[in-house]
This record gives structure tokens, sequence and C-alpha cells, in this order.
């Protein structure tokens, strides 16, 4: 989601209101990307047995998501660090994520890759070799992987393929992957990550998907809204933005 600091009211110099200037008009908010934690022990890349294409092609994928999309508001920060918290997982020396990583370290746009130019041709990647890893008798690592991939497969999608959403749900007994342990989730910026919450919630009640948009821009003069959901079809939970689901 874009995000423009200068809504806030405080107190600033006029050098940083020319800085915050130019970064609003860029149409991002480049100082949400924090780095993952790479130390963490989600998995051990020694472990992981792929093959080489389809290892290549993942981090190809995984890559090309935080780089080839600046300018998509689907594709906020939250996913561009889950995506890169994988892919130099699997392997730290990644050209190319690293290129992504150091760029948006310092609040640059990508270098874009020369590999997936469409989001829905990434989702699908993920997707395909996380199915591969959780065929037959799963090696221990890729067991460990696949469940991240078909997270971040799902949410890159404004609405999931029902059948995927129910077979990942069912893998992970609808409980949320805690990605908060090795990245620095920010919801009130970024819908990205509080689709999946929103979404099981929808899979549990039998009611129909449907794309999670920010909230429209609040009225000062307006009457604040009860707690909990409400007719409009508002899911939100107290000290979290109201993400529209559409009517329920």
């Amino acid at each position: 989601m874009n995000f423009c600091p200068l809504s806030r009211e405080v107190p600033i110099s006029l050098i940083t209101v020319l800085l915050l200037v130019s970064f609003c008009a860029a149409g991002s908010w480049v100082f949400s990307y924090d780095s993952p934690d790479f130390d963490y022990e989600l998995f051990s890349p020694d472990g992981l047995l792929l093959e080489k294409n389809d290892r290549n092609s993942l981090l190809q994928a995984l890559a090309a998501l935080a780089s080839n999309f600046p300018d998509n508001k689907q594709i906020d920060s939250d996913l561009k660090e889950k995506a890169l918290a994988l892919a130099l997982k699997i392997d730290p020396l990644h050209q190319t994520s690293r290129m992504a990583h150091d760029a948006l370290m310092k609040g640059k746009k990508p270098p874009k890759t020369a590999y997936f130019t469409k989001v829905s041709a990434i989702s699908q990647e993920l997707w395909s070799v996380a199915e591969k890893m959780l065929a037959g008798s799963p090696e221990p690592e890729a067991a460990k992987l696949a469940p991240w991939l078909m997270d971040l497969s799902l949410t890159l999608y404004p609405t999931p393929p029902p059948d995927h959403l129910k077979q990942f749900a069912k893998l992970t007994n609808f409980q949320l992957l805690p990605w908060q342990k090795f990245v620095t989730l920010q919801p009130k910026e970024n819908p990205s990550s509080l689709k999946m919450g929103l979404w099981f919630s929808l899979l549990k009640m039998e009611k129909p998907l449907h794309p999670v948009t920010p909230p429209p821009k609040a009225d000062a003069s307006a009457t604040p809204p009860p707690r909990g959901s409400d007719k409009r079809g508002v899911l939100h939970a107290p000290g979290l933005p109201r993400w529209k689901i559409a009517s329920l």
C-alpha cells in the first residue's frame, strides 16, 4: 500500500519536507522494507534436496517478486521481505536476491530481473514447487519450507483459488504461519499480511472469498463504526486497520 508520511501532522523541517515529497511522488513507501532475520532456523538449507531446475526457478521467482513490481500496490514491502527471507535462506549467495535486498535496504528500487514478469507466474511457480516438495514421502526440510511457499503463493492472488486455499488450510489446520518470527510485518501499511487470516475466517464461515483492499481514507467528522464485523462487510480486530473484503 502506498503511504505518504506527509499525512501525519508532525512538525518537520523544510529539508525533511522536500525529501518526503520526493518519496510520495515516487508512489511508494520505501522505508517500510526491513531486513529479515536470516539467522532464524526456519529450515536447514543443507538438507533441502531440490532438483537443480526447480531450485534455480524457485530462487528466480522469489527474487523477481522483490524486484520486478515496484509500482504494483499488491506487492507490498511485507511480501518482498518474505520472498527475500526465503530466497536468501535457501541460498545466502544468490546474487539476484542479494542485489534486491541491498537496494531495498537503501530505499532504492532493485534492478528488474529477466524472469517472471507476471505475478501470476510467480504464484504458480511457488505453488508447483511446494507441491513437489510434499509429494510422496517428503524430505524433512522440504516439508518445513513448502507451507511457507504455499502461503506466499496464495497471498499474491487478489482472490486465491478456493481449492488451493482449502488444501493449505487443511495442511496448516487453519493456523497462520508465524512470519513475524523472522520478518517485520507492518499490517497497518501492508494489506498482504492480513489476507490469510481474513480468508481463513471466510472459509470457516463458508462465505465467498473476496479481494482484500485498503479501506477508504477516514472521514474525521464521521461517527466511528462499532467494533468487530459490521453490515458493510468490514472485518477487523482491535488495534488493526479494517480491510474491506466485500459484503458478507
